[in-house]
């Protein structure tokens, strides 16, 4: 079992993005991933800076952490709008089932 955290958000200015980026980023440096981690920044429809993560950990307690941190700062940062949400994966196990998101925080 694997355990998923997926974001996308927007925000204000490309300086907030990368800030949040570089934390995400040093957050889960070390810690046990499936698969590709995936983080892309980018430009949403309103022409508004954006940020995208998918990152699949070993362990409950590294999404938990993660998932936490970045609803926390969706509520500190001045994010414009975005959401993160978690799920259990079972991708790496002999016959996968579909994933179905588990918690959702949307600002």
């Amino acid at each position: 079992m694997k355990y998923a955290v997926l974001a996308q958000l927007s925000f204000s200015t490309p300086a907030l993005r990368d800030n949040l980026d570089q934390a995400v980023s040093a957050r889960i440096t070390g810690k046990p991933t499936w698969g590709v981690v995936g983080f892309s920044k980018g430009i949403d429809l309103e022409s508004n800076p954006s940020y995208g993560i998918e990152v699949r950990f070993d362990n409950q307690a590294d999404m938990d952490d993660l998932y936490a941190f970045i609803k926390g700062r969706m509520d500190v940062l001045p994010v414009l709008k975005g959401e993160v949400s978690w799920h259990e994966c079972s991708h790496d196990e002999g016959s996968p089932q579909s994933c179905q998101i588990t918690e959702s925080y949307e600002k």
